[in-house]
């Protein structure tokens, strides 16, 4: 498979995940206008608001300049996520000509799920299982919350639009969590669509890093994806994370990048 093409895979299910997640958020409003979709939960996190899908012309200029503005007048942060479906490729200049600010370039990772060796991983002293109950979900959300720096308003948004009973098997994002020394640990989340397994929401509270709980959770979402049907999986790497999914197996095919474009 070309990176190219590979690339648009990530991008499909990272485009697709958000906008299942904002469209299960309380009061969450959706802009889809062929060209260009973009959302807002009111939150004040900028992964909450934004636009997440352009297919746009280098003649589009005026369309760029609304959604940003609608942003910034909003007085909310928010993101717009650049990946390899994003036309045409000089979006992110058009994005800075209307205001935005280049944030960051995130990895993007494939792997045939076919392949990859998923033997569960056991961790001393640690549990893992998948996310069942509403008490887990909330041990879930916390230990995101703390990990990326959420506000409690956001994690109360979270928890509404991701915790529905029941849990588990069936639905399209399933979610697990890793308990050490009796306390929750560590979290991962998998998102199915069109046999494709998106990893996301991988994180490790610091005092429990380097044991390898974030590898054996990810194996752990992994495995769902595989029993699921579907035959790739993808995600996007943080740099702490990119040798750990190496190993696992998923291999670098290109980058997205996110730009700034709220208050």
């Amino acid at each position: 498979m070309e990176p190219r093409e590979a690339n648009a895979i990530v991008d499909r299910n990272v485009q697709n995940a958000f906008w299942w997640l904002a469209t299960n958020m309380p009061g969450a409003e959706l802009y889809d206008e062929n060209s260009v979709r973009y959302f807002s939960t009111g939150l004040p996190f900028s992964l909450t608001n934004g636009a997440i899908q352009a297919q746009l012309s280098e003649d589009d200029q005026p369309v760029v300049d609304r959604v940003v503005a609608f942003f910034r007048e909003s007085g909310l942060p928010a993101s717009w996520h650049i990946g390899a479906m994003s036309t045409p490729e000089n979006l992110g200049a058009m994005i800075e000509k209307a205001g935005g600010r280049f944030h960051a370039s995130i990895p993007a990772m494939i792997a045939d799920l076919t392949r990859m060796e998923l033997d569960a991983r056991e961790v001393a002293g640690a549990r893992i299982q998948e996310v069942c109950d509403e008490e887990q979900c909330d041990d879930w959300a916390h230990v995101g919350g703390e990990v990326f720096s959420l506000p409690e308003s956001v994690l109360g948004f979270f928890r509404a639009s991701l915790c529905p009973v029941p849990l588990g098997p069936g639905r399209r994002i399933r979610m697990f969590i890793a308990y050490c020394e009796g306390r929750p640990a560590a979290t991962s989340a998998v998102f199915l669509d069109d046999g494709v397994a998106g990893i996301y929401s991988v994180a490790t509270y610091p005092e429990f890093r380097n044991r390898g709980l974030g590898a054996a959770v990810t194996v752990a979402a992994l495995q769902a994806g595989r029993e699921a049907g579907c035959r790739t999986a993808i995600l996007q790497s943080s740099k702490a994370g990119f040798q750990i999914y190496e190993r696992l197996g998923f291999a670098e095919c290109g980058s997205h990048a996110r730009y700034n474009i709220g208050a």
